[in-house]
């Protein structure tokens, strides 16, 4: 069984996949993350939070993930905090920055609103991005309770 936060996988009958990979992060695991992200055979979504605990290093390591996330070919890099400026940075055009969680996850659901996505949740804790892959599965659980079921 999945720990919660930790590469859980979600499969919504939507066709949308979420890897909620919120409980920490450093740059090896964001970059093992981001290749797994790459390898899913969909329009993919990296939405990021600050990596912590990192020092004087920080900037560096935080720019070098968003040419890493480009070089993987993502085509949505969304990020929210201060160190994912660097990130974004890194990146270059088409990277999108979130002041807020609520604009981050508006912006995830009008992407999402396009069709299937393979969306990765990778922060470390602090940054509480496990509340924008839990808003997912909760909004999607709504809307399968209002569906009616078919015979």
């Amino acid at each position: 069984v999945p720990t919660r936060m930790r590469m859980n996988i979600l499969y919504r009958g939507d066709g949308i996949v979420i890897l909620d990979d919120t409980y920490n992060a450093n740059p090896d695991s964001m970059n093992a993350a981001v290749n797994m992200l790459s390898e899913y055979k969909l329009p993919k979504i990296f939405v990021a939070g600050d990596m912590g605990e990192l020092g004087v290093q920080s900037p560096q390591f935080h720019r070098e993930l968003g040419e890493f996330v480009r070089r993987c070919g993502i085509e949505n890099f969304f990020s929210i905090g201060n160190r994912m400026l660097d990130a974004v940075e890194g990146y270059g055009e088409g990277a999108r920055h979130f002041e807020t969680q609520e604009e981050l996850l508006s912006a995830i659901k009008e992407e999402l609103a396009k069709g299937p996505h393979a969306v990765l949740f990778k922060a470390s804790n602090f940054m509480k991005l496990f509340k924008l892959a839990d808003e997912l599965v909760r909004t999607w659980n709504k809307q399968e309770e209002k569906e009616p079921k078919e015979n």
